[in-house]
């Protein structure tokens, strides 16, 4: 344990739900607060709810995918914040005018004042070419693959207000290494943006790691935190492949940028459960081990928790070796779905094939 004032944290700590959730990608776009800020989201979730994703969750993923609005994004799991609402918003309370950009600062004021959207129902664009709604209004539009009105928008997203946030350390901003390990170890995570400098393209196809700062100031950059050692942050990355989603930055780079960045604190205490309205948990089980499948898609073996969208039916299918396969066709209201699955029957054979057999029998024998 380390102890500084009245400070007492472990010395090493790493948020246990990273590898939970779904990686992001902002491409060629400067949307790095709505990502980070949405990462937060995901592991608050978790954290709040204990609702880890499940396979079927996961097989939703997809990269670079386009709807009908000609938006090209990352199709992320059902539980997914949306990056672009935590973006796009904002810049709206911050009335940042600028092009492109925003600070974290207003991100967390947009969560608390706002709420957020999940990401299936405002895609994240990874070009900026086709943003959902007016750019200079930064509002979703309804369309028939996920996005839903500003109304609707609004309404989903005002359940899903934190409580508040505050800067880790000074009013200003500034925080020691100790105070933001501090929030780390009691938080889960906390909210960042730092300097970044010219020689950050030497990360390309590396592991994340941030060069100590070198060069040109190039710009700064948000990314959440999510675990500390006695060397080094650690953090979650929002550049896709470009050096894959974990990273980290080392105390050498944190002292030398102490009086550039800023520390945001997320504050909540209640389970905001965004699943509640959107899907439903059902658990399947079968009396033999059995193989699941979704409206025809695999998703593992029995026992499976699955989720399922509110209002809409699914035919589940369990299927095992030597057994019938029996499907079943449920909704949002069911939670326990359970198999009973029959052994395939032996075939009986008919006096002709009985027959046949002894006389095939008999002339062998001859």
């Amino acid at each position: 344990m380390v102890k500084i004032e009245s400070l007492t944290y472990p010395d090493t700590y790493m948020n246990p739900h990273i590898h939970k959730i779904a990686p992001r990608d902002q491409k060629d776009r400067g949307t790095c607060v709505g990502q980070s800020t949405a990462y937060c989201f995901d592991l608050l979730y978790i954290q709040l709810t204990g609702k880890d994703p499940s396979d079927l969750d996961k097989a939703h993923f997809k990269k670079d995918v386009t709807d009908t609005l000609g938006t090209l994004h990352d199709v992320l799991y059902p539980q997914s914040a949306s990056a672009e609402c935590a973006y796009q918003m904002s810049r709206k309370v911050g009335n940042v005018t600028y092009p492109a950009g925003s600070e974290i600062r207003y991100s967390v004021r947009a969560w608390k004042d706002y709420g957020i959207n999940l990401e299936s129902q405002w895609h994240t664009d990874k070009l900026g070419l086709k943003v959902w709604g007016p750019y200079d209004e930064g509002f979703p539009v309804s369309t028939p693959d996920g996005g839903l009105s500003q109304t609707d928008a609004k309404t989903f997203a005002s359940m899903h207000q934190i409580e508040g946030y505050a800067m880790a350390g000074r009013a200003d901003g500034y925080a020691t290494w100790d105070q933001v390990c501090y929030a780390i170890a009691t938080k889960g995570f906390v909210l960042g943006a730092i300097p970044i400098f010219s020689n950050f393209d030497s990360m390309q196809g590396g592991d994340g790691t941030f060069p100590d700062p070198s060069g040109e100031l190039a710009g700064y950059h948000a990314l959440c935190f999510v675990g500390y050692d006695q060397d080094y942050l650690y953090l979650l990355h929002s550049w896709g492949d470009w050096c894959g989603m974990f990273g980290k930055i080392s105390k050498r780079y944190f002292s030398q940028s102490i009086d550039q960045s800023v520390w945001m604190v997320v504050l909540d205490s209640k389970e905001v459960e965004i699943g509640k309205e959107i899907h439903r948990v059902v658990t399947v089980t079968a009396n033999v081990p059995a193989q699941i499948a979704v409206d025809g898609v695999p998703v593992g073996q029995s026992p499976q928790k699955l989720s399922l969208d509110t209002g809409k039916t699914y035919q589940i299918t369990a299927s095992a070796d030597g057994y019938v396969s029996q499907t079943k066709t449920v909704d949002d209201s069911v939670t326990d779905l359970s198999f009973t699955l029959d052994t395939v029957p032996q075939p009986v054979k008919s006096w002709i094939q009985i027959l046949i057999e002894w006389l095939t029998n008999l002339f062998k024998r001859n």
